[in-house]
């Protein structure tokens, strides 16, 4: 964290237009002090990997869920933002039921 200046972390919500309502799984940073807006570029786990060897010197890779994961696994991430603008003129567009955390 930065405490030299506070910063408001907005993720995700929703967009209604008229009827229909999408996610926006994407997460903002609002610098208080300077009045700007930054897109945080997010990774999600795309596939976790695990290599196993076997009795006759093979070896293969099996699929594992989060929750089974263990050092040394092999993890692939997915950028889940479109792209990353640094503190430029635009902002996130309205929405609701979105998470919001202050800091500093």
């Amino acid at each position: 964290a930065d405490y030299t200046m506070s910063v408001i972390y907005l993720f995700g919500g929703i967009k209604c237009n008229n009827s229909i309502c999408t996610p926006m799984n994407d997460m903002w940073k609002y610098y208080v002090t300077e009045n700007k807006w930054e897109q945080i570029n997010t990774l999600g786990i795309s596939t976790i990997l695990r290599s196993i060897n076997l009795w006759d010197g093979t070896s293969l890779l099996k699929s594992i869920e989060f929750k089974d994961y263990k050092d040394g696994d092999i993890i692939t991430y997915i950028n889940d933002s479109a792209s990353t603008s640094s503190l430029s003129p635009q902002k996130p567009t309205p929405r609701a039921g979105a998470s919001v955390a202050l800091v500093g």
